[in-house]
């Protein structure tokens, strides 16, 4: 049975999510329909590639990963169908599945055009079909990585001679916590083991929380620690900054308390 996830900017007000898995469901009965994400804000691919790069790990082999996030049905779009990881992905060219990549070589990558369809999600059928086939010499004209547009914007960036990391905020999560571009394996290639300061919206961190109330009780009982900015590795292992026990809409996020947001930078400067 083939698994089938959707990851949107379409919300849940109109009948936008319906009707696409009435598609899916009309053309692929068998089918299990995933939602991992509808709420993606509006046209932002690279809140919905971190998104859904998060999620395909925890999906088997031969799933199809369909994105469409700033998608709509047009002769002028390019659509990319990829294979990576032992997993398939149908995207608009928009630099969503650069983002996937990074710095990885899909297993499979082919382009196509929409023609002669009535729906976006009619024509994404059509390109399940050929990969549960296995028919991709149908599918469009393959390409290597340099063929597909690319997006490095959100990248983080090495600064002073390999003392410094500029990271960026690619994601506010549900409980208003701060995901950042910059992965435990890159701060600590480029840290070894060095003190360091972070530099966040004129606040500054040097110390990483091992787990989410990774206070010291010590000085202060950890209640006093609520409202607090600190920062820690999350479930996979980027940089999140986060106010303890903050509750969003009641003034207690990153973005509130500090005017963080999306986009936004920090520097992490390693001491010499």
């Amino acid at each position: 049975m083939a698994i089938i996830t959707l990851t949107t900017d379409y919300g849940f007000r109109d009948f936008y999510v319906a009707s696409a898995k009435g598609v899916l469901n009309s053309r692929f009965p068998e089918a299990a329909i995933v939602d991992i994400s509808h709420e993606i804000d509006l046209y932002n691919i690279g809140m919905g590639s971190y998104v859904l790069k998060n999620a395909i790990e925890h999906f088997p082999d031969k799933t199809i990963h369909v994105f469409a996030v700033d998608a709509s049905l047009s002769q002028r779009t390019d659509y990319l169908v990829m294979e990576y990881e032992n997993q398939y992905f149908i995207a608009p060219d928009n630099g969503a599945l650069s983002l996937i990549l990074v710095d990885d070589e899909p297993a499979k990558l082919y382009k196509t055009t929409a023609t002669g369809q009535k729906s976006l999600f009619a024509y994404f059928s059509g390109l399940i079909e050929k990969i549960i086939a296995a028919d991709f010499s149908r599918i469009g004209t393959e390409i290597d990585k340099e063929g597909m547009v690319q997006s490095t914007e959100l990248r983080p960036q090495i600064l002073s001679e390999g003392n410094a990391i500029k990271g960026h905020i690619v994601y506010e999560d549900h409980y208003g916590n701060a995901i950042t571009n910059v992965s435990r394996k890159l701060f600590e290639d480029i840290g070894q083991g060095r003190a360091f300061e972070m530099l966040v919206s004129l606040k500054k961190i040097s110390r990483i929380n091992r787990f989410y109330d990774d206070f010291n009780t010590a000085d202060k009982p950890l209640n006093d620690y609520h409202g607090q900015l600190f920062s820690i590795f999350n479930q996979n292992d980027y940089l999140q900054l986060s106010i303890y026990k903050g509750i969003p809409g009641r003034g207690g996020t990153v973005k509130s308390l500090l005017g963080l947001t999306y986009r936004d930078s920090f520097v992490i400067t390693f001491k010499e």
